[in-house]
C-alpha cells in the first residue's frame, strides 16, 4: 500500500482554508448548541468516564447525539484548558482536513483543474468554511466522513484491504461523532462504489469492516456506560427526529430554499452547471457526483423540519462540486479557460484570505452577532461567590424549556440553576430572576447586579463578596 502523502496543492488549500476560517479564533462568545458541547467536553475533561452530561438539572445524560466529539474537545480542554478560544480548535483543524481529503478525491478521479477550482470555490462558502471554527458537531463528523470516502476510493480499484479499514474507522468515526445524521454519506458511498466504480467486491469487505467496528464500539459503552445510551438515542433519533416532519415536500421545499439562501452566488453558479453538463459530457460524472451529493443530504437534513443553518453545512460542498461544472462551461464559453490555472487560482485565493483577515481582524465592525452580554457581565461575580462556596444558582420566572439560559449559563459560569417555584422558597445563596420581576430588596435579599436580561440577587452573606467582584480580577 502507497503512503498517503500531503501533496503540496493539498496542503496549500488547507492553509488557505485555515486562513479564512481561523479568523474567528479569537471572537467572545459561543452560540447555544457549541456551548453545550463544550460543557459536556469540560466535564468529560474533568471527570472522564463513558458518559457523558451537563448537570444535574440540563442534561445529566445527554442522549441526543453520540460523544466522539466531546471526547475529543475534552482531551483537548485536560491539555489546553476550556475556553471560548481552545473550544474552536479542535472543529477548526478537522473542518481544515476536510478540504485536503475533497482535493485529493476530486483530483484523483476528475483532475487538477477541477479540485482546484472546487478548493477555491469552497473556501469562499461561508455556512461552510465559516463554520469550521465554531464546535458543532458538522465539521468533525463530515471530515470523518469524507476522510472515509477518500480512502475508500483509494482502496477499492485492488481491494486493498487496509485503505479499506481505514476507511472503516473513519466512517465508525463519524457515526459516532453525529449517529443516524451519516445515512445519506452511507448511500454516497454505496452510489460511487457500486453504480461509479462497479467496485462490488470492495463494497461487500468495507461493509462488513464497518459494521464489525462499529458493532464493537456500540457494545463498548453499552458495557460500560453508567447508561443505556444507544437505546435512547436510537429511539430519539428514529422515533422522534425522523419523523418530526409536518409536510415533507414542503419542508424538503423550505430546505433547499434555506441552501439556496445561505449560498445564493454558488447556487446560481450550480444551476448554470446544468446547462455546462449539457453540453460537455466529459463533465457528467463529476456533476452527478454532486447531485448525488446534495440530493442525499439535503433531503436527510429536510426530514428534520428546521430551518437550522448548521443543518445545510454538509450539503454546501456537494453545491460547490455543481458550481464548478458551471463555473468551467462559462470559462470555456468566453475563452478564459486558461485564467483558471491552478496558479492563478491559488494566486486570487491566498490575496482573498489575507484580506478576509484584514477585514474580520481589523475593521471596527463586527461581523457576526455576538451572544447574549449577560453571561458576561455576571461571569465575574458568579466566580467570586463560587469561589466561596456558591454550589448552585436559584432562578426564579426562567424558563427551563429555553435551552439558551441553561447551555449558556453552565458553559460561562460554571454553575447550575435550580427553579424555584416562588420567591418565598429562596431562603440564602443566590438567586436570578428576569430583570421586569418586581422584588424588592429586604433583609433577606440583596440585589447584586443588573444585566440587560436578568437581575442577580443574593442572601447577605454573599452581598458583598458579589458587589466587590469585579472583571480584573473574577473575569476568567
Amino acid at each position: 500500500m502507497k503512503p498517503y502523502r500531503l501533496t503540496a496543492e493539498s496542503g496549500f488549500w488547507v492553509l488557505v482554508a485555515f486562513l479564512f476560517a481561523s479568523a474567528r479564533l479569537f471572537e467572545e462568545g459561543l452560540s447555544l448548541d457549541p456551548a453545550i458541547y463544550s460543557t459536556l467536553a469540560r466535564n468529560f475533561a474533568q471527570n472522564g468516564g463513558w458518559t457523558i452530561g451537563g448537570g444535574r438539572y440540563f442534561f445529566p445524560d445527554f442522549p441526543d447525539h453520540p460523544y466522539l466529539f466531546p471526547w475529543i474537545q475534552g482531551v483537548f480542554f485536560r491539555w489546553f484548558g476550556a475556553t471560548d478560544f481552545t473550544a474552536r480548535i479542535p472543529s477548526l483543524i478537522l473542518g481544515c482536513g476536510s478540504v485536503f481529503f475533497f482535493h485529493q478525491f476530486i483530483n484523483r478521479n476528475f483532475g487538477a483543474f477541477r479540485a482546484n477550482l472546487f478548493c477555491f470555490l469552497t473556501v469562499l462558502s461561508a455556512p461552510f468554511v465559516g463554520r469550521f471554527a465554531t464546535p458543532y458537531l458538522e465539521p468533525t463528523y463530515f471530515f470523518f466522513f469524507v476522510a472515509s470516502l477518500d480512502l475508500f476510493d483509494r482502496g477499492i480499484a485492488k481491494v486493498h484491504f487496509w485503505w479499506l479499514a481505514g476507511s472503516a474507522v473513519f466512517f465508525v468515526a463519524a457515526f459516532f461523532t453525529k449517529g443516524i445524521a451519516l445515512l445519506p454519506g452511507l448511500a454516497l458511498i454505496v452510489y460511487w462504489g457500486f453504480v461509479q466504480k462497479r467496485a462490488v467486491q470492495s463494497l461487500l469487505l468495507w461493509g462488513g469492516l464497518t459494521i464489525i467496528l462499529g458493532a464493537a464500539a456500540i457494545g463498548a459503552q453499552n458495557v460500560f456506560a453508567e447508561f443505556p445510551f444507544w437505546d435512547r438515542y436510537f429511539y430519539l433519533a428514529f422515533f422522534k427526529r425522523a419523523t418530526q416532519s409536518k409536510n415533507f415536500f414542503v419542508d424538503q421545499f423550505n430546505f433547499f430554499v434555506l441552501i439556496a439562501r445561505l449560498h445564493p452566488f454558488h447556487t446560481a453558479l450550480a444551476l448554470i452547471g446544468i446547462a455546462g453538463v449539457a453540453r460537455q459530457k466529459e463533465d457528467r460524472p463529476f456533476f452527478l457526483f454532486g447531485l448525488v451529493g446534495l440530493l442525499l443530504f439535503g433531503v436527510a437534513n429536510g426530514v428534520l423540519g428546521k430551518t437550522f443553518h448548521h443543518y445545510t453545512y454538509p450539503a454546501i460542498p456537494f453545491v460547490n462540486v455543481l458550481a464548478v461544472v458551471g463555473v468551467a462551461w462559462i470559462l470555456e464559453r468566453r475563452g478564459h479557460l486558461g485564467r483558471a490555472e491552478p496558479v492563478k487560482l491559488k494566486e486570487w485565493a491566498f490575496t482573498l484570505a489575507l484580506f478576509y483577515q484584514i477585514l474580520w481582524n481589523v475593521l471596527p465592525f463586527q461581523m457576526r452577532r455576538k451572544p447574549q452580554a449577560d453571561f458576561f457581565q455576571f461571569r465575574s461575580k458568579i466566580a467570586a461567590m463560587r469561589a466561596v462556596g456558591l454550589e448552585e444558582l436559584q432562578g426564579h420566572a426562567i424558563e427551563s424549556a429555553d435551552w439558551l439560559y441553561p447551555a449558556m449559563s453552565l458553559w460561562y459560569w460554571k454553575t447550575e440553576t435550580r427553579q424555584l417555584a416562588s420567591l418565598s422558597d429562596f431562603k440564602s445563596g443566590a438567586l436570578l430572576t428576569p430583570r421586569d420581576v418586581a422584588l424588592q430588596e429586604n433583609a433577606k435579599v440583596k440585589l447584586c447586579a443588573v444585566s440587560e436580561t436578568y437581575k442577580l440577587w443574593t442572601s447577605e452573606n454573599l452581598a458583598k463578596v458579589c458587589l466587590e467582584a469585579h472583571a480584573a480580577k473574577w473575569g476568567e
